[in-house]
């Protein structure tokens, strides 16, 4: 049983962590106390949302092989097994990899990590700490995107098997494969990626169904929590073209300003493959974390750029209000089943 000082301890250490990060944006130290934080929360989490879902599924693991779907998450958990660990100690190991993962990129993309880190920590990491399979599938693709970044010409040769890689652990992860369009095509416009989105989209409207059978497990009761609505579909729609049409007016920002664009040219043109996803959404709204996880490289992406006082105000506005969006919509709705057991489900508070 967890006393409210205790449950306050942690939420405090990260308030007082986030007021130092936004006052020492640069700090290494600052980051680092983020990212033992975060372990902590994680690691030894005892339950939320999905977590005894997972427990249940590492303890059976060895009778799931006689499906191939995301077979590499299950050799992970299956390894947890074979070296005596127990679902606790598999969730530290495998919370500490996917900070390690962030880390990297955190510290070789943003000059600001303690910033970075706090958005994560308040934005990103209340669902992602839950979505186990999806959290650690994204962090494996953005070493791929991180090294497409820093190594343009060869790059793509990672970030595509890294995709691979993490379609092994979240099937849906496969869809980033799409960016590899923009590798293929030279002297690529916006009008001609519209274009390609465009005859995609509706190919993808037309097997929508096929696509929603393979990037979902219909399990009883899970179909239906998949399922979209109108609602749904338009207001995912409509913020995902504001974000696309927001990083291609910084795009155009940069190139005028005469800084090098190709890179954040390549980034918008991520954010424009990823509209593909708007057919997906009359069907299963779930996908949109596809766009959620994108929101998360952006976020590291443009932050260097968005803390620049040279920079218009209006684009750090609409960084600001997409982050409140992302958690008042992903966040909110789930927090009894995330912020709360986030602070008051782990092993460091309960009372002896």
């Amino acid at each position: 049983m967890t006393t409210f000082l205790e449950i306050m301890s942690f939420a405090s250490i990260g308030g007082l962590l986030s007021v130092l990060a936004l006052i020492f944006k640069r700090s290494k130290v600052v980051a680092v106390l983020f990212l033992v934080l975060m372990w902590l929360l994680w690691g030894w989490n005892t339950d939320n949302g999905d977590y005894y879902n997972y427990e249940l599924t590492y303890r059976y693991v060895v009778y799931l092989f006689q499906s191939d779907y995301e077979i590499g998450f299950k050799f992970l958990m299956f390894g947890g097994e074979l070296l005596g660990l127990s679902y606790q100690q598999f969730l530290q190991v495998l919370s500490l990899i996917v900070l390690l993962l962030w880390s990297n990129v955190i510290f070789r993309l943003t000059d600001y990590p303690a910033l970075a880190l706090t958005i994560v920590f308040w934005v990103f990491f209340p669902i992602d700490y839950v979505q186990l399979r999806n959290t650690l599938a994204f962090a494996i693709v953005m070493q791929g995107l991180l090294c497409w970044i820093k190594y343009p010409r060869y790059g793509v040769i990672a970030f595509a098997l890294t995709v691979l890689l993490a379609s092994t652990i979240h099937s849906s992860s496969i869809f980033y494969l799409s960016f590899i369009i923009l590798y293929f095509i030279k002297d690529w416009s916006l009008y001609r990626i519209l274009a390609i989105a465009t005859v995609i989209g509706v190919l993808a409207l037309g097997l929508r169904s096929v696509i929603f059978n393979h990037l979902t497990i219909q399990t009883e009761g899970r179909t239906e929590y998949y399922t979209s609505s109108a609602a749904l579909t338009i207001i995912y729609t409509f913020i995902q073209l504001v974000n696309a049409c927001i990083c291609i007016k910084i795009y155009e920002y940069v190139e005028d300003e005469g800084m090098d664009s190709s890179l954040f040219k390549l980034v918008a043109g991520f954010n424009i493959l990823l509209m593909l996803l708007i057919p997906l959404y009359s069907t299963t709204a779930i996908v949109v974390r596809l766009f959620r996880n994108l929101i998360l490289f952006d976020t590291l992406f443009y932050l260097n750029l968005l803390v620049d006082r040279d920079t218009p105000s209006q684009y750090a506005v609409y960084g600001v209000a997409l982050l409140c969006i992302v958690f008042i919509h992903f966040v909110g709705p789930v927090t009894e089943y995330t912020i709360e057991p986030l602070f008051t489900e782990n092993l460091l508070l309960y009372s002896r």
